[in-house]
């Protein structure tokens, strides 16, 4: 059974948002938060592991909900990687107000597995 948890950063700490079965849900639930504060964003950051389809379709998405937005594409550093796993999502995006990320990763109830 494939779980992809949705992740935040939280006072310093990783906390799991939500826990969905399909990467589809999951890459929706990822833009549905976005959209609650896109009017306040100014730079979304988006990150990846091996991933570059979906990272390109997230970015398409975003352009959609604004096209002022700016977006930016980066690869996670190796480490990373390697502890996230293959296929790994990340936005992080500057507003207004406070600096936000969110996490998408693909997770197979024991070890992280590959997209």
């Amino acid at each position: 059974m494939r779980i992809h948890l949705l992740l935040k950063f939280d006072e310093g700490k990783v906390v799991v948002v939500d826990k969905i079965r399909t990467f589809k849900k999951t890459k929706q639930k990822l833009l549905e938060t976005l959209h609650k504060d896109i009017r306040l964003i100014r730079d979304i950051c988006i990150m990846h592991a091996n991933n570059m389809e979906e990272v390109l379709s997230l970015e398409s998405a975003i352009k959609e909900m604004s096209p002022s937005v700016r977006t930016e594409i980066m690869t996670f550093v190796p480490v990373v990687g390697v502890h996230m796993g293959e296929g790994t999502l990340a936005l992080s995006w500057i507003n207004n107000t406070a600096m936000n990320s969110i996490t998408v990763q693909n997770h197979v109830l024991e070890p992280v597995l590959q997209y």
